[in-house]
């Protein structure tokens, strides 16, 4: 058996549980790979710990202080499973929100452009269909041939009338 630890008692302690540790990883990850990492995780934590197994002033088992590093380590990754899982929910959730809020707002948008295209003139739905383009005021006053003031008014009495409709639940 070669030392890992710098402590022979804890090297051998590593050895003898070493079954424990494997079937400790195996059981809190059920992926056979992730159960791996973990299990080369408990190993490096518990060589790393070798000088804290000695200067501890409480003495303790070495067998207790290996499955105690390994019940440590292994807590602590389902804590970080965990909490991992729970972003990721968060994030699915809010995905779906926005997918949900998008498919509202195309349904919303759909329906006002099938009331303006069904029951506005044909300048009054250029007017619209430029507003809902973002266009200025100014700019729409020039593409359909009115004054400012008069698109402006226009716009007012169109989105009134589309508020309507869609108020009314058609």
């Amino acid at each position: 058996m070669q030392e890992i630890t710098g402590n022979k008692l804890l090297d051998e302690a590593i050895w003898q549980n070493k079954k424990w540790i494997i079937t400790k990883c195996k059981f809190t990850e059920r992926n056979k790979e992730s159960a791996e990492d973990l299990y080369q995780n408990v190993m490096l934590n518990l060589y790393r710990s070798g000088k804290k197994f000695m200067e501890g002033e409480e003495i303790i088992k070495p067998d207790h202080w290996v499955k105690k590093v390994t019940s440590n380590i292994t807590a602590n990754y389902i804590r970080e499973k965990v909490k991992q899982r729970k972003i990721q929910e968060s994030v699915d959730l809010l995905e779906r929100k926005k997918i949900e809020s998008n498919q509202e707002s195309l349904t919303l948008l759909n329906t006002m452009l099938e009331y303006i295209n069904s029951n506005f003139e044909d300048r009054d739905r250029e007017i619209m269909m430029l507003y809902m383009m973002k266009e200025s005021h100014g700019d729409i006053a020039e593409i359909v041939g009115m004054t400012q003031g008069s698109v402006t008014n226009r716009i007012l009495v169109l989105k009134e009338k589309l508020n309507d409709f869609l108020n009314e639940g058609n």
